[in-house]
Parts: structure tokens; C-alpha cells; sequence
């Protein structure tokens, strides 16, 4: 399974549960990113996890129950982010 089905999976999961407090029961979310090495990319073991936190952050700032995943910047301008699982949930 490759990594960003598990990482939806996961997401998918993490919002099914929910957490008992105060009497009340509480939705729970969760931000993930994905780092990804393309063909050719020579890489050390930091670069999938610079990568994975890049993504992270960005999902981070996309709200809520989001899934970001790295992809190589089309320029050397900008990264090219991909919304995987744009879900919001209420809560």
C-alpha cells in the first residue's frame, strides 16, 4: 500500500472516533502531509522527511482533517501542493 492511501486511510479512521470528556463526546481530526521521492531524485534519508513536514504545514494551514502531499515544485518559484482530502467535518 502505498503511502498516501495509508495516509487516507488514517485520516478516514481518526475522524470515526470519538473521545469522551466532561459527559460530552468530542470529534477528533487530524492534519497529515506526505513527502515523495520522484525517479531520478537522489536523495539522503532527511529529504523524504523535509518533505513529509513541508506537506504537513501545509495542510496544517488548509484547515481542519487535511491530507497534503509533496510533489516537485513545477518551477523553482513555488511548490506545487496537492489536496488529497479536502474534507472539512462539523465540530
Amino acid at each position: 500500500m502505498d503511502a498516501v492511501k495509508l495516509a487516507q486511510r488514517l485520516l478516514e479512521a481518526i475522524a470515526e472516533t470519538t473521545v469522551a470528556h466532561n459527559e460530552r463526546l468530542l470529534g477528533v481530526t487530524a492534519s497529515l502531509g506526505v513527502g515523495t521521492l520522484d525517479d531520478g531524485d537522489v536523495a539522503d534519508a532527511a529529504t523524504p522527511l523535509e518533505r513529509a513536514d513541508q506537506a504537513l504545514y501545509a495542510a496544517k494551514n488548509s484547515g481542519r482533517n487535511q491530507l497534503q502531499v509533496w510533489r516537485k515544485p513545477i518551477s523553482d518559484k513555488a511548490f506545487d501542493w496537492i489536496s488529497v482530502v479536502p474534507r472539512v467535518f462539523p465540530g
